[in-house]
């Protein structure tokens, strides 16, 4: 088939390298994968497989393909506007109305819930939030997230070394409240740990504690981190599906996980610890992971499992191209 997956851009967060791994994945099977990025962006942090064609800005048609994922509600809403003989689909990553209260955005993100077309959900939480309180009607396929091969198991840091990921919060679903590095900085200030952070922004918060810090991440130097890491934090208000936590998991590493809603892959006290969002809380779970090595492995081999069997882009990929053909189309 002939696929035309819309992204709004390449800047460098959890959701564009889930756009990416779509295209890829979809290419790499034979199907002829236009990546259109809508606004351009950054290149050197993501991995866009060589048989995927990319073009950015300017105008984009559907006519000449024969199936059309949109990635955004603004994309959403146009592909949704347009008469077009290809198939269209909407690959809902968030209830992306929680990034941007009050904004044209959270709007358009409102609006884009009853679009038209089928909805692809990669979270059981954003698809319950779409039933519920916007009264969703038309199919919502759910298909789950895979991690890159390029995170695996590799040698630990002699030393106790915590990376933080997302370090900046960047919008309101996030660690609005910077409690990741300020739980960093605890456990530097107690138990000496160095710290490493990154995110997509440059460091303003707390630029005393980190290390390391990173700032548009490639692959490998992340992979990298999260191999030679003792563990993973990671706040945020809201994520449907992060890739941060799974990522490290796939390289043989725990998180200790702040969050009010989300991520289907994470499960306390079987392949990370997992509290609400509330700094107490996520330094409690932090502390555990340091005093307790015994515990933090058996979380670890329990992750290198789960990775195994519900992480593989290949199943999920499955399920991807059944979504996308007309006879799941047309059961719903």
């Amino acid at each position: 088939m002939k696929i035309l997956i819309l992204a709004p851009s390449l800047n460098p967060h959890g959701g564009i390298r889930v756009i990416v791994e779509w295209a890829n994945h979809l290419a790499r099977r034979g199907h002829s994968v236009m990546l259109h990025v809508v606004t351009g962006g950054y290149q050197d942090w993501i991995d866009i497989a060589p048989e995927v064609a990319q073009r950015y800005g300017g105008h984009w048609s559907a006519n000449d393909f024969d199936v059309v994922i949109a990635t955004t509600p603004p994309l959403a809403l146009d592909l949704d506007a347009r008469r077009t003989s290809a198939k269209k689909f909407y690959l809902l990553q968030m209830a992306e109305h929680l990034f941007q209260p009050g904004s044209t955005y959270e709007r358009h993100s409102i609006q884009s819930y009853n679009v038209n077309m089928p909805i692809i959900g990669i979270s059981r939480w954003v698809e319950a939030v779409l039933k519920r309180e916007y009264g969703r009607k038309a199919p919502i396929h759910y298909i789950g997230n895979g991690v890159s091969e390029a995170f695996r198991p590799g040698e630990k840091a002699p030393a106790l070394t915590v990376v933080v990921s997302d370090w900046e919060g960047y919008n309101q679903a996030k660690d609005v409240n910077a409690i990741g590095p300020t739980a960093a900085r605890h456990l530097k200030q107690k138990y000496k740990a160095r710290i490493v952070g990154w995110s997509s922004q440059p460091l303003r918060t707390m630029p005393e504690v980190p290390d390391d810090y990173y700032h548009r991440i490639d692959t490998a130097t992340l992979a990298n981190i999260f191999q030679r890491a003792t563990f993973t934090i990671k706040a945020s208000m809201y994520d449907a599906r992060s890739t941060a936590p799974v990522e490290a998991m796939a390289c043989g590493t725990t998180t200790a996980r702040a969050i009010h809603l989300g991520d289907d892959d994470l499960y306390h006290g079987y392949n990370c610890l997992r509290c609400g969002y509330d700094l107490d809380a996520l330094v409690d779970i932090a502390e555990k992971l340091v005093m307790f090595p015994e515990y933090r492995a058996r979380l670890e081999a329990n992750g290198l499992e789960y990775r195994r069997q519900w992480l593989d882009w290949g199943f999920w990929m499955d399920k991807a191209e059944d979504a996308i053909t007309e006879k799941i189309l047309a059961s719903g």
